[in-house]
């Protein structure tokens, strides 16, 4: 069978993966502080210019969220008092570039356009947790399509995230991470409420922010 050029433009297009769809605020929130830790790490400017950008895409708006509290707290330094602001992300990445001129003027470009940046909103809501400790939340979430949930840690400590039913009952999510940064993708048929649990694995006091969009 011999195609034309027409039958195999459409035959490579069809083969082609469908396009991945763009990540969720909570998701971009999170990848954008470890992003800003990457880039510290490995004195990449450009990164933690990327970070900057990615996380002033996202508005956090607070809620008080009161957490059912069990396990016993064990002693443990608190060295910061909890995950940086987009502010600080932006200064941080100043601080990086200002000596090098090209990602200098690339920054003071980023700060030009960040009033009119399309933005998406995550609510977030503080709380301390202790080696030892581990917090419960029940949350309501709407059905029908994806909800991003996450947490923003500040650094002291490994933290272990558990998402389950209604019921506690059938497991969703769960991932732990020594930076305590995480976030969990939930789909429910419709709207109903899930179970959070997140615990302190050490060795510090964790003051972070539950996420949710």
């Amino acid at each position: 069978m011999r195609l034309t050029l027409p039958s195999l433009l459409v035959f490579a297009l069809s083969a082609l993966p469908a396009a991945a769809e763009p990540p969720r605020a909570v998701e971009r929130m999170v990848q954008a502080h470890r992003l800003m830790l990457i880039g510290a790490a490995e004195r990449d400017g450009l990164t933690q210019i990327a970070a900057a950008r990615l996380a002033a895409g996202v508005v956090l708006q607070r809620v008080e969220r009161a957490p059912e509290v069990a396990g016993k707290p064990a002693k443990a330094d608190d060295l910061r008092p909890g995950p940086r602001e987009t502010g600080a992300l932006l200064e941080e990445a100043r601080m990086a570039v200002e000596a090098d001129e090209t990602l200098g003027i690339l920054l003071a470009g980023l700060d030009g356009t960040l009033s009119v940046l399309p933005q998406a909103s995550v609510t977030a809501s503080a709380a301390a947790l202790a080696p030892g400790e581990s917090h419960h939340y029940k949350l309501a979430l709407e059905g029908g399509s994806p909800r991003g949930i996450g947490v923003l840690g500040d650094g002291d400590s490994a933290l272990f995230l558990r998402i389950s039913g209604a019921d506690d009952d059938a497991l969703m999510c769960q991932t732990a991470a020594l930076d305590g940064l995480l976030a969990c993708e939930i789909a429910l048929p419709e709207s109903g409420f899930v179970q959070v649990h997140l615990e302190n694995q050490g060795p510090g006091i964790n003051n972070y922010m539950l996420l949710t969009d």
